[in-house]
């Protein structure tokens, strides 16, 4: 679960509002790297399954919607979430807890977005996702 709130977490970020409409949607994660104090601990790369495409869909409600499929393609379920615009920060909440996270860049097909925090010890950490629009991506398959 701790894994799901980063991932929500990571999918807020700062924009103006005019700009709003290139992150509404669904996106599909493919990539995420995890740094702590400035140094890369770990690189996860997502296996995707055309089948049963894993992604994140943001309304224009404010509304963070997971649609997650297990291995054999069966509806997992997860709780939804909700995003807010705030003097230019984006802020995610769910299950009690809120991330902020700021975009840094997009294309309109691809979201690179960054997260940083600081852990009960102290050390900053740093959360960058690669994420890619579900229809760019559907279309590649």
């Amino acid at each position: 679960m701790k894994y799901f709130l980063i991932v929500f977490a990571l999918l807020t970020f700062s924009l103006s509002q005019s700009q709003e409409i290139n992150f509404l949607g669904k996106w599909v994660q493919t990539k995420t790297e995890f740094y702590t104090n400035g140094k890369l601990e770990n690189t996860e790369k997502v296996s995707i399954n055309y089948e049963c495409l894993n992604y994140i869909e943001f309304t224009v409600e404010g509304k963070i919607i997971p649609n997650y499929y297990s291995d054999d393609c069966k509806k997992q379920s997860h709780d939804s979430g909700i995003f807010k615009y705030n003097g230019g920060l984006w802020t995610l909440s769910q299950d009690n807890e809120s991330y902020n996270a700021e975009m840094i860049t997009s294309d309109g097909n691809k979201l690179q977005m960054v997260i940083n925090r600081q852990d009960a010890d102290g050390n900053h950490i740093k959360v960058i996702a690669h994420l890619t629009k579900f229809e760019h991506l559907k279309k590649q398959q």
